[in-house]
């Protein structure tokens, strides 16, 4: 293990995300409600571009809650859902919440099982959308502003026995005595307020095309936040007691983080900003025809496009944190802890830190009092076609943008089919999505006026099928459509 106790932390903003995921409204791309050409502001998640030229005059986005939880390691056979009709499994499940731990997450309590799988996984997050809103400034432009709440954590590369050491501990059976040789893994997270001011306009149009452009400046402010960063990692789990490793180089970095972290003494510890881009183009239904209702027996519940294709690149920037934060960069430093984890139950994690730093042989670690986290940069395209008046699909990619040695939270890759029937009052979608480009999941999403509600994960959030992950999530917004 790296650094064991910025390793716990991470554990348990895993279990926090977990425990949230079970106990409340589920959701991260919210694929089913930013695709709707009555999307509004939501649009803003999948092309800044869309928010202007568009049925929606005013939106003004009430709440909204996107959870998420995404991996390809451990998977459960039910989870902490309503008990209902269809699925039997969820009976009788009975958990003590104060002693919720890693622990308890074993087979034949909450049925927690393993498939290890190589180049493992984990996506988390929590984003409450707060008061937004969107004016159409004329018939071509449209502003926007919007606040969030976020906390996001990522980790990539994962081996099996990364995995199982981190969501285990290091005393697991099945992992004493192998040797930790990592391989350009790399975990992150953070937490921060987000306030965004967006502004789309039309930048060409003809008798048959219609292009847009539009972009989002957000600031960032950051309670807390931190990362793993391997460079090469050569340990050894002798008896799960002794931190070992030899010849090893790593970066690790946290910011805002307490054993006892309550209420007052939450403060921001990092600011940044970051950009959004989004360009868009469509082919009219008709040319020459401006989306005039009824003007040519066109109903004025569907809008008179055949195809729109869409680029985007969203979250370039970064946060940088200055207050309560510590960096530290080991090379080739070697390392052996007796009894290390008798001394993280009633240490902080600033102490934790300062022993471990004391303990590295063979080099001297580099630390700072501040550093720079790379937000989940990701870049996206998107296609949405009319297949026949109000029935239209979607195929929407979003690909990740990082690099193995810089510190950064990551963005899941994601590609997805949407299919949906949209009418102005009402829409019904289901998105066929891969997670990864591989791992299949299946959606479903529908919205009444000024509700949507849907799963990115419908047959697992329920209980249909085994479960890696979960995700459900609602808006509540009030819009006024021209």
């Amino acid at each position: 293990m790296l650094c064991s106790s910025l390793l716990n932390y991470f554990k348990k903003s895993l279990i926090i995300v977990l425990f949230f995921s079970f106990f409340n409204l589920t959701a991260q791309n919210q694929i089913g409600l930013n695709t709707s050409i009555f999307a509004g502001i939501d649009a803003l998640q999948i092309n800044p571009a869309n928010i202007c030229y568009q049925p929606v005059k005013f939106d003004l986005n009430v709440l909204g809650l996107d959870i998420n939880l995404n991996n390809n390691h451990f998977y459960t056979e039910s989870l902490f859902l309503l008990s209902l009709p269809f699925n039997n499994n969820l009976t009788g499940i009975e958990v003590d919440n104060k002693g919720f731990t890693p622990s308890k997450l074993i087979e034949g309590e909450l049925l927690i099982k393993k498939n290890i799988q190589q180049n493992g996984y984990v996506f988390g997050g929590l984003n409450i959308m707060g008061p937004s809103f969107l004016i159409a400034l004329d018939n071509k432009k449209s502003i926007a502003f919007t606040s969030s709440l976020k906390s996001n954590f990522s980790a990539l590369n994962l081996s099996n026995l990364t995995a199982t050491t981190i969501f285990e501990g290091p005393n697991y059976p099945t992992i004493i005595y192998k040797n930790l040789n990592f391989k350009d893994t790399k975990s992150a997270f953070a937490s921060w307020i987000e306030v965004g001011l967006s502004y789309a306009q039309v930048i060409k149009e003809d008798r048959k095309y219609l292009q847009r452009f539009g972009f989002t400046l957000k600031g960032l402010f950051a309670f807390g936040g931190g990362y793993i960063l391997d460079r090469g990692f050569d340990g050894f789990n002798e008896d799960g007691k002794d931190l070992i490793f030899k010849n090893s180089s790593f970066n690790y970095a946290y910011a805002g983080v307490s054993k006892n972290i309550n209420s007052n003494n939450i403060k921001i510890n990092g600011i940044g900003s970051s950009l959004d881009l989004g360009y868009s183009i469509e082919k009219k239904n008709n040319a020459g025809i401006r989306n005039c209702p009824n003007f040519y027996g066109i109903p004025n519940d569907y809008i008179n496009y055949k195809w729109r294709f869409g680029f985007s690149l969203f979250d370039i920037g970064a946060i940088t944190f200055f207050n309560n934060a510590s960096k530290t960069e080991i090379n080739n430093g070697s390392m052996r802890w007796v009894n290390y984890d008798n001394n993280l139950k009633n240490l902080d994690v600033n102490q934790v830190d300062s022993i471990f730093r004391l303990n590295i042989v063979r080099t001297t670690p580099i630390v700072s009092n501040s550093y720079w986290l790379i937000m989940p940069a990701c870049v996206s395209v998107q296609f949405d076609y009319q297949i026949y008046k109000n029935f239209y699909t979607n195929i929407i990619v979003f690909q990740r943008l990082t690099l193995p040695q810089i510190p950064s939270l990551s963005r899941m890759n994601t590609i997805a089919f949407v299919p949906r029937i949209e009418k102005q009052k009402w829409n019904i979608c289901m998105p066929i999505i891969l997670n990864e480009y591989k791992d299949f999941n299946l959606g479903l999403s529908a919205r009444y006026k000024f509700f949507t509600i849907g799963s990115d994960r419908f047959l697992e959030s329920f209980g249909f099928t085994r479960s890696y992950g979960t995700n459900i999530y609602f808006s509540i917004k009030y819009s006024i459509v021209k």
